[in-house]
């Protein structure tokens, strides 16, 4: 019934890229299912010890399992071991009911982001853990009430576990208190992808956004250059490479090798067209604003600019009026930066529907 309702609201089926789930595109069915697998155990592994947590998972953040010599694949083993284990506990358990219903908890919810039915359009993500969490606390909990019924002689041995499962809260709620700092602004939310998804081509790129939009334009090279050498193929990056470098022949190259990648995409469109127009290409610049408008997301200032540039054209061949001076790529309207802020969540939603 969810998966009807959400596909409703679209009208189809949502699409996914290769960069958003690199499993679902793997060529190699051996591939997906290992990769599937370990992905579904790693999840558990982020309940049992949230160790390495990010605000995102996608691109090589977790490498493909791609050979049954994998180390992974002992991890995955394990974790279906102990499932079978708490199966088989769940028939000769005396509070049968608790248990099978803390089972279910922790297992339905996690269903429709373990890639079994259809893909989905991410590699992992904390927040598919959320109801699923519930059930496992439950399941610490009736575990725990078994080990100290067992204890109920041994008062020591009790106190013992009693001071286990306290120290674990206490580390736990301390993880709790030090990941909420991470979210206190967009740097140190970027900068902590750093660290704990070094091999995502995103968080850089995330990363260099926040850097350009501080007009750090150095460093924002750097961390879109290192996107791309972590993922070649990342369109939007490439585009976004060129609107933090100087030189024209570069940013034409970048530009040129994005839509050779991708090419419908309407900002690199957009910004190499009006590269020309700067140039005063002017049709180079109206073949590109055209395939540009052929896509209902170009901006409207298209128009504008192509009917900019066939001014510039006729002024130009009048010997009585001087040419007019327009401004560089890298002097974005402001419309284009809004969108690439809505697309590179670097604006709120609410300014993003305006």
């Amino acid at each position: 019934t969810m998966v009807f309702l959400r596909t409703s609201l679209n009208g189809t089926a949502p699409i996914f890229s290769e960069q958003d789930n690199p499993a679902s595109f793997a060529k190699s069915q051996y591939t997906r299912v290992l990769t599937y697998l370990y992905l579904a155990v790693f999840s558990l592994l982020q309940l049992l010890c949230p160790s390495t947590l990010s605000y995102d998972w996608q691109l090589g953040s977790l490498p493909l399992v791609t050979r049954c010599t994998d180390t992974r694949n002992i991890i995955t083993a394990v974790a279906a071991a102990a499932a079978v284990g708490l199966l088989l506990a769940a028939k000769k358990a005396t509070m049968k009911k608790p248990l099978v219903f803390s089972l279910l908890f922790l297992v339905l919810p996690f269903i429709p982001a373990s890639n079994i039915f259809f893909p989905v359009g991410f590699v992992a993500a904390e927040r598919t853990l959320y109801i699923p969490s519930i059930g496992y606390c439950l399941l610490v909990a009736l575990g725990f009430q078994r080990i100290v019924s067992h204890l109920n002689k041994n008062q020591n041995c009790k106190y013992l576990a009693v001071l286990v499962l306290g120290l674990v809260l206490v580390i736990s709620s301390a993880r709790l208190v030090t990941r909420n700092t991470v979210w206190a602004s967009r740097e140190t939310l970027f900068r902590s992808g750093l660290s704990s998804t070094p091999n995502n081509g995103k968080v850089f790129y995330n990363y260099g956004n926040f850097l350009r939009d501080q007009e750090r334009k150095e460093e924002a090279r750097i961390c879109y250059k290192e996107a791309l050498r972590l993922w070649p193929s990342y369109v939007i990056a490439l585009n976004n490479l060129a609107t933090v470098t100087d030189n024209e022949t570069d940013i034409e190259n970048l530009l040129l090798k994005a839509l050779h990648l991708d090419s419908g995409h309407t900002t690199a469109l957009f910004n190499l067209a009006d590269l020309y127009r700067q140039q005063s290409l002017c049709a180079k610049s109206k073949f590109y604003f055209s395939l540009c408008l052929s896509y209902p997301d170009c901006l409207p200032e298209a128009h504008t600019l192509i009917a900019q540039c066939s001014q510039r054209v006729i002024v130009t061949h009048s010997p009585k009026i001087q040419t007019r001076e327009y401004p560089k790529i890298n002097t974005r309207t402001t419309k284009l930066k809004m969108l690439d802020k809505c697309n590179n969540m670097s604006q709120s939603d609410d300014q993003c529907l305006k």
